[in-house]
């Protein structure tokens, strides 16, 4: 693919399932890349590893803190770990973070192996 050379993989590989993905140029003039719907922040920037490593990217929160990420697993990970965190910090007492985050985050996380969807049926009773 031509656009691997230009465009990190990764980013191509996050396009490729759907997933918000723009470009900007941040205060310094360094191209970053503004991933949506991602569950702690709402919005990711990753940029590229200062270092040089071409494998990894750095991805920063609204809170600027950073992560180096490498592979679609990593970005999967780190989102659903940060909803976690963000469902603990809410005092949720589910092991569900899916509310958290977005219907194409969820088939990523499926799709990578790092979650399992569960159908469940639940039946109330009230008063008639």
């Amino acid at each position: 693919m031509a656009t691997a050379k230009i465009i990190p993989e990764l980013i191509v590989l996050l396009l490729e399932h759907e997933i918000p993905v723009s470009l900007h140029l941040n205060k310094e003039g360094d191209v970053v890349f503004h991933v949506d719907g991602f569950g702690k922040c709402g919005r990711l920037t990753l940029s590229l590893d200062p270092e040089g490593d071409e494998e990894t990217m750095i991805a920063t929160d609204r809170y600027k803190a950073e992560e180096g990420v490498a592979s679609l697993t990593d970005m999967v990970y780190l989102n659903m770990r940060w909803a976690e965190i963000t469902a603990e910090r809410m005092n949720r007492k589910t092991s569900d973070f899916g509310e958290f985050m977005t219907s194409e985050w969820k088939k990523l996380a499926v799709t990578c192996g790092l979650a399992k969807e569960e159908n469940r049926t639940v039946t109330t009773f009230g008063r008639t």
